[in-house]
């Protein structure tokens, strides 16, 4: 494939307890390296209990996973494997990546131009087999992005001694813009934002201990979901979320449902605060029943 017109489609799709990955692209491996696919698209499937990853790609450039649920793999999420080449231009948006040992998402140093956003990731990296964010970006000098996602409860929940954390840019610090980082990592220059070169802005981040903070941050100890428990991360009114954020450019305008961000201050996460609908009742067409109710009631109506 040249273009998205050729792409292959991969949608709808359940896949699970396989000795391997749920999903992996050979093409590069299995040619010599000669003609890698490029132009895939995965979206609405769901990919767990692997022995290995849910996705692993060898080779493919132009690569788009949205609407994913990809969760319980032995070893991680989403990954690639450098050996076949640079992966460059992946797009990771509107997934819930969760419950992995290691990573969720693994860009190998030598890919560029990843897009992660409006994605929700909790309790990744939680017995890692060494130091681990949930994401590693790629270390393109900042060419990849990561702007609101939902990040919580991704640490090292054991005693191994390895570090953790929500993010590690990897050069991209500077394009970490409107995530929430709650209750991530472990570890000195670790923490929810791994201390990576760039500075981050607009983020909530809490604790604020460890890792990098960045600019324009909000610390306090409460992001305000709506059901933490029960990994309902909808913002509740009144949250320190709400109208936090930057506007970005118009590509990644729509939320994890598809809301559209407002022209003005952008909400931090993966969902835009929606309000509940206030219903007017027309004091006329009120006092109006009213009166006729009590006239029907004294006619003996009922």
């Amino acid at each position: 494939a040249t273009n998205w017109n050729e792409k292959i489609y991969i949608y709808n799709c359940t896949v699970h307890t396989c000795a391997g990955d749920c999903y992996q692209d050979t093409s590069s491996q299995d040619t010599g390296k000669e003609n890698p696919i490029h132009y895939i698209e995965i979206e609405n499937c769901t990919f767990y209990d692997a022995c290995e990853q849910g996705i692993d790609s060898k080779g493919t450039c132009y690569f788009k996973v949205h609407g994913c649920t990809i969760y319980g793999n032995i070893y991680g999420g989403i990954s690639d494997n450098s050996t076949y080449g640079p992966h460059s231009y992946w797009w990771i948006y509107n997934n819930t990546i969760y419950d992995h040992k290691n990573f969720a998402i693994f860009a190998q140093g030598n890919d560029d131009h990843w897009y992660v956003y409006n994605n929700i990731f909790y309790n990744n990296s939680t017995n890692p087999s060494y130091n681990y964010a949930a994401v590693n970006l790629p270390d393109d000098g900042g060419n990849s992005c990561f702007y609101n996602n939902t990040c919580f409860n991704n640490y090292n929940k054991t005693d191994s001694g390895n570090q953790t954390a929500a993010i590690a840019p990897r050069g991209n610090g500077d394009n970490v813009i409107n995530n929430i980082f709650y209750n991530n990592g472990i570890g000195v220059g670790w923490g929810n934002i791994k201390d990576d070169s760039g500075t981050p802005d607009y983020n909530y981040v809490y604790p604020d201990d460890d890792g990098e903070i960045g600019n324009h941050a909000i610390t306090t100890a409460d992001p305000m979901f709506v059901d933490i428990d029960n990994k309902i991360v909808y913002l509740l009114e009144g949250s320190p979320c709400i109208n936090a954020g930057t506007n970005l450019p118009s590509l990644f305008s729509n939320d994890f449902d598809g809301v559209i961000r407002p022209t003005d201050e952008w909400d931090l996460g993966a969902f835009e605060f929606v309000p509940e609908p206030v219903i007017f009742i027309n004091c006329y067409l009120l006092l109006l029943m009213f009166y006729r109710a009590r006239k029907f009631i004294s006619m003996g109506i009922h």
